[in-house]
């Protein structure tokens, strides 16, 4: 009878060990998979709650992990708040992901619900730094959309937003910052002591294009619709290989002042002609739009065959009823744009909107971060483009090809 209570005794110890060096094993392999313990939170439940980003690491990485490190953002009535971290973050490797213009999400402000503006987004950052700053072990802002990107230069007695913002993130403990295409690329200099890094997603939107679009390549024309996007026109214009570019010139009434800036009288066309051609818009966002459309009237009336617009970032600020008036008598025949900011179900109908999913290289970006590689190849800079030019190259000979037919 001792024997077998002894027995039993070091049966239960030995299930014990088994259970803890499983445990072990299991702690060792996410270490392994997950270096300095990988955590992604995604501020105010964007981008889905990072569903998709997560799965798309996972993909990555070959294995069945949860990255996401949950947080709440509870508010008082008055328009304060706080950041409650949920799960341990203890020497994590952790990265805040913020939508700046996700306006769906709200807050109850004097008894009302408010939709949540940039500022409220940039205050939901900072308590997020101070929450986590004594315990992860790096903090990295994910900012797709950089917030006050668009007040980037000073014009007369202004405020540097962008700048200050930039500053004020570092020196409470950011020690990277990963956006995408910058409204000015010059803001990387605001903070040269710091990671600041700047992804397009150029080829991610050509590769949809040629999937979805049968048009001419030789006969296309980039266009920016102003001065400010000539660059972003070349860069998609160098990987469309014989596509020739063009751009607006924004003609202001300086004597009258409108929502903060001068409006504009007239867009003015410098360029190649586009008759018969397939005109393609660039520009880095939509706002309102009322400059892609003016554009896309003038090119009509030039003789364009086709109009598409590649943005990164779709706000509609004023609606979409001007771009679906657009769509339905011609002159516009698509939008391609991201999904690395929020649009409404409403939105995302719109028969002319392609959105292209840019998860993805979000997630080989953050993968690239935590494991201390190369983030060069996801940038979407030179060794990207090599890889679109080779499909721009099989696209136009196909198209040579089914018009010998």
């Amino acid at each position: 009878m001792e024997g077998f209570i002894l027995s039993r005794k070091l049966e239960e110890r030995l299930k014990l060990l088994e259970e803890k060096y499983e445990k072990m094993f299991n702690e060792a392999e996410e270490l392994k998979n997950s270096p300095n313990g990988l955590g992604m939170i995604f501020l105010n439940n964007c981008f889905g709650g990072g569903k998709d980003i997560n799965m798309y690491l996972n993909l990555i990485r070959d294995t069945n992990h949860n990255y996401i490190t949950h947080a709440e953002l509870p508010r008082f009535s008055d328009g304060s708040g706080k950041t409650i971290i949920k799960d341990s973050v203890r020497k994590k490797d952790l990265f805040i992901i913020c939508d700046p213009i996700d306006y769906s999400k709200k807050m109850k402000f004097h008894g009302e619900d408010i939709p949540l503006s940039m500022d409220n987004h940039a205050m939901d950052i900072i308590r997020t730094v101070t929450a986590n700053k004594s315990h992860a072990s790096r903090l990295t802002l994910v900012n797709p959309f950089l917030l006050y990107g668009r007040q980037h230069r000073r014009k007369g007695r202004e405020g540097l937003d962008c700048a200050a913002f930039l500053r004020i993130i570092k020196d409470i403990g950011i020690s990277n910052i990963l956006s995408f295409d910058l409204h000015d690329p010059g803001l990387l200099n605001a903070i040269p002591f710091t990671s600041f890094e700047n992804a397009y997603p150029t080829d991610y939107i050509i590769d949809d294009f040629l999937i979805n679009e049968v048009v001419d390549l030789k006969n296309t024309v980039v266009i920016a619709p102003d001065g400010g996007a000539l660059g972003r026109a070349e860069h998609f214009a160098d990987r469309f290989l014989y596509a020739e570019t063009g751009s607006f010139h924004k003609k202001r009434n300086l004597l009258e002042i409108v929502e903060g800036q001068a409006p504009i009288e007239e867009h003015i066309y410098k360029g190649e002609s586009v008759k018969d051609k397939t005109v393609i818009l660039v520009d880095d966002m939509i706002s309102s739009g009322s400059s892609i459309i003016n554009s896309m009237k003038k090119l009509k009336e030039a003789g364009a065959h086709n109009i598409y617009v590649f943005v990164s970032f779709s706000l509609f600020t004023s609606g979409v009823r001007a771009f679906q008036k657009c769509y339905e008598e011609g002159t516009l025949d698509k939008v391609y744009t991201t999904n690395l900011n929020y649009m409404s179900e409403e939105i995302k109908t719109m028969p002319w909107l392609h959105i292209v999913d840019c998860y993805e290289q979000m997630a080989k970006l953050i993968n690239a971060y935590n494991r201390q590689n190369s983030l060069t190849p996801f940038l979407g800079g030179i060794p990207e483009s090599v890889k679109t030019v080779e499909r721009v190259k099989t696209y136009i000979k196909e198209y040579s090809d089914r018009k010998m037919f």
